[in-house]
């Protein structure tokens, strides 16, 4: 399951980080108290985390605040132009993601090959033809986000 921390098109627009902390420190904190079993029921490799699930958001301030208040709850940055994130490494080990989500018409094996080297998962987002999600898995990712059901990897 994946839980976007977004605000407003206007608050994405402007890059309000004040009001994207808050609404990713809110969403924590339910989330939070929402799968608070799952969270404290570890075993020996910690969270099941096929039980709770991953925020994900373009905002880093978002990030931030949901790492702050919900540490277990594992996290991915959402891309749109690797362009807009240049030191996209750094800013995914300041958030302690466990992954990425990039646009999958701005993708190249170069990325995938520095970002998977670096500890990180790949999802890309919108495919919806089984053909480029083949192209895809080819070059390494892991995952895909589709408007169709019958997209998979």
């Amino acid at each position: 399951m994946n839980i976007e921390l977004k605000g407003s098109d206007e608050e994405m627009a402007l890059h309000d980080d004040k009001r994207m902390y808050h609404i990713g420190e809110t969403v924590a904190a339910l989330t939070s108290a929402l799968f608070h079993e799952d969270l404290m029921n570890k075993n020996s490799e910690g969270v099941d985390f096929k039980k709770v699930p991953l925020f994900s958001s373009f905002s880093i301030a978002a990030l931030i605040a949901a790492k702050t208040v919900a540490p277990l709850i594992p996290r991915a940055l959402l891309v749109w132009r690797k362009a807009e994130v240049p030191n996209l490494i750094e800013v995914l080990r300041m958030v302690d993601a466990t992954a990425v989500h990039l646009c999958n018409d701005d993708i190249e094996e170069y990325d995938i090959k520095a970002i998977k080297e670096a500890g990180f998962k790949i999802l890309c987002y919108t495919v919806n033809s089984s053909e480029r999600a083949a192209v895809l898995h080819a070059m390494g990712i892991d995952a895909v986000c589709s408007d169709r059901f019958e997209v998979t990897l």
